[in-house]
Parts: structure tokens; sequence; C-alpha cells
């Protein structure tokens, strides 16, 4: 199983029991992406968190064409 694979379902359970549980989902979401990117600085570091949350800020629309260089 990939890695999305298992956040995919992780997410994907968190957002079926948020919803049995009257937990707000936008307020469910905020806080999964708080404590990952919380979990993700404890073992990256600031910088390289700062620098994965601007990418990921860029490339959210998911309609960019990107370049690869090839070896």
């Amino acid at each position: 199983m990939s890695a999305f694979s298992l956040a995919r379902t992780a997410i994907d359970t968190a957002l079926d029991e948020a919803s049995s549980s009257a937990v707000d989902r936008e307020t469910l979401l905020r806080a999964i992406v708080s404590l990952a990117v919380e979990k993700y600085r404890e073992g990256e570091g600031l910088e390289a968190t700062r620098s994965m949350l601007e990418f990921q800020l860029t490339n959210c629309a998911g309609d960019e064409d990107h370049e690869f260089m090839r070896p």
C-alpha cells in the first residue's frame, strides 16, 4: 500500500467518524492539516516544512503542467 493510499484511508475514516460524532468537516480537516504540519516539522525542521507547504500551495489547483528533467 502506498503512502497516499494510507493517508487517504486515514482521512476517509476520520471524516466518517467525524460525521457520526457531530464534528464539523472543515474543523476536522483543519485539525488534520495542523497536526500533519506539526509532525512534519518535528521530523524535517522548519525550513523543509515551509518549502514543502509552499510547493503544495503553489500546486494545489492540480491543473498545472510540470517539467521534469531526464537524467
